[in-house]
């Protein structure tokens, strides 16, 4: 898991802003193109988390807090990595967390229209925010992510796919507003962005996705490929006994469990995920 000192860092570097915003930079160029579309008031408020070819170059290091502690990264972390530094980050300022692709780009607003939905609005009581942008665009309020018994992005679904999907179901089991369930939707809001395509990063990312074995290692998870899940903790364990070592998470709420980064190492082997 993401290690303590780096959100402490990165923390220490953004301040306490109202919300913080993520961005794994599978693909350089279009992430540049995505902060170049940014208002002041969001890039400095804006994590980069280098990932796959994406490197620190000037024109992200001139305008956002790209993480110091990214630098550090050898190899790419993944998107779920990446998303756990913004989560945690943000559960310290006390705001909102957005993800984004970096196929995103903001209209002339800039994306300060996200500050005022979030920050000074009332969505703030559900905890999950819609927007037009697709997932790709949600906030998730970091309150729960982090203590309200969801947990963080498990980082197995690696380097990306499935991992906002898994997050979701697990939402759905904390009894949080479902995606998939018209009976408690999210809050909506409109965003003057646009959403590109996010099904590049294997070429221009020089990432390979392996969807078989991401696919894979989700249904045996959950019991079933998204859709047909049959279980409510992580591999039909018995919620009513301990988990096995190399898991973390609260007992009252089994499906926050993750595995360590020695037990996510090796069920990346058992699935054949990456290297």
């Amino acid at each position: 898991m993401v290690d303590a000192e780096i959100v402490e860092s990165t923390a220490r570097e953004l301040g306490h802003p109202p919300v913080v915003f993520v961005i794994p930079s599978l693909v350089h160029k279009r992430t540049v193109a995505l902060v170049e579309s940014m208002a002041p008031e969001i890039s400095h408020a804006t994590i980069v988390v280098r990932t796959a070819t994406a490197d620190a170059h000037p024109q992200i290091r001139g305008v956002c807090q790209y993480s110091a502690s990214s630098d550090e990264f050898e190899s790419n972390i993944g998107v779920a990595a990446s998303w756990n530094i913004g989560a945690l980050t943000a559960r310290r300022s006390g705001g909102w967390l957005v993800m984004l692709s970096s196929a995103v780009t903001f209209g002339p607003a800039g994306g300060t229209d996200y500050l005022f939905h979030l920050a000074e609005s009332d969505v703030t009581d559900a905890g999950i925010c819609a927007t037009n942008l697709g997932w790709h665009g949600n906030a998730i309020h970091s309150r729960h992510l982090a203590t309200d018994g969801v947990g963080l992005f498990d980082e197995v679904f690696w380097p990306a796919e499935l991992e906002e999907t898994d997050w979701l179901f697990r939402a759905g089991l904390a009894g949080l507003p479902s995606p998939r369930e018209n009976k408690r939707p999210w809050p909506y809001r409109e965003i003057d962005a646009d959403q590109g395509p996010h099904n590049h990063g294997e070429q221009e990312g020089g990432v390979h996705i392996d969807r078989r074995a991401i696919g894979d290692y989700y249904a045996a998870k959950w019991g079933g490929p998204q859709g047909s899940e049959t279980f409510e903790v992580p591999f039909g364990m018995n919620p009513d006994r301990l988990p096995p070592d190399g898991w973390l998470g609260d007992l009252k709420h089994p499906w926050s469990w993750l595995p360590t980064d020695g037990r996510a190492a090796g069920l990346r082997r058992e699935f054949k995920i990456g290297p």
